[in-house]
């Protein structure tokens, strides 16, 4: 049986996903993430079954969210914090099993919105072969739930990944690379209208997507594959998810423009990563 630790969003309270199979779960490893009530089979064809269970808080450290929507994360492992950032500072993800865990909310599912996910990172390596850095990612790719991600991939390239839910999947891969040079960076991805686009230092490249309805119930992580793998061996800050008003069908703006107002609207989550040690809760 493993167990991983999330916080209940505006309360005092953490939420235990207690997960079964038929074999022994790693303590934060997420094989699969499923709602409430729900069985699903991971990779392997195991049978997994989450539980909630409501446990008095332990003392978890939190990466707070600034956005109003208390969807404060959970910080598991060993990511340095404190670390100086492009804004304030930075958590640092090089241990493995560290990540941030924001426990799943509605306010933090596009639907069938635009909407944008970005951070600022500072990578002194680059990912090589099939090796991929994962910033942002909310979901698995081999689930039915959906998912998006941000990640940086062979050659320093910035990808960006959504699947709706439909199983219809999108990505995108930014021309320019050289972002392992021990500078902070801002990259990001979102769809605008029928595009799906990456975004580099405010280059932007786009393709045509037909992308639905995300409706994904997956906790958000935050510098790494829940803890389990790709590891960014970096610095993150000033994380940012933002999900528009109107739906996506809708008449589209330029892409330029669609990314301002994304930029400009309350966002569904922001973190500051500004925590400086364990002892800031």
């Amino acid at each position: 049986m493993g167990v991983s630790a999330l916080a209940r969003a505006g309360s005092r309270v953490l939420v235990l996903l207690v997960l079964t199979t038929a074999a022994t779960a790693s303590v934060v490893g997420l094989s699969q993430v499923v709602p409430r009530g729900r069985t699903d089979e991971s990779a392997s064809g195991v049978p997994v079954t989450f539980r909630p269970i409501r446990v008095p808080e332990l003392g978890v450290p939190r990466a707070r969210d600034s956005s109003g929507h208390h969807n404060d994360g959970i910080v598991i492992g060993k990511p340095v914090m404190g670390a100086p950032g492009h804004q304030g500072t930075a958590y640092e993800f090089d241990q493995p099993g560290s990540f941030i865990l924001v426990p799943p909310d509605q306010s933090l599912s596009p639907g069938s919105h635009d909407f944008s996910y970005s951070a600022w990172v500072r990578l002194t390596n680059r990912p090589h072969g099939h090796q991929t850095f994962d910033i942002v990612r909310k979901g698995l790719s081999y689930t039915g739930l959906g998912e998006f991600k941000l990640e940086v991939v062979d050659g320093g390239h910035v990808r960006c990944t959504a699947k709706d839910d439909r199983g219809e999947t999108v990505h995108i891969t930014s021309a320019g690379s050289g972002l392992a040079n021990d500078q902070w960076h801002h990259i990001g991805c979102a769809r605008v209208g029928p595009t799906w686009n990456v975004v580099v230092d405010d280059v932007v490249d786009s393709k045509p997507a037909t992308l639905v309805t995300l409706r994904n119930t997956s906790p958000v992580s935050i510098g790494s594959k829940y803890g389990r793998e790709d590891l960014p061996h970096g610095r993150i800050d000033e994380v940012v998810i933002a999900i528009s008003a109107g739906p996506a069908s809708l008449p589209a703006p330029t892409v330029r423009e669609g990314l301002r107002r994304l930029r400009t609207i309350t966002p569904a989550g922001r973190w500051h990563l500004d925590e400086s040690s364990a002892a800031e809760r």
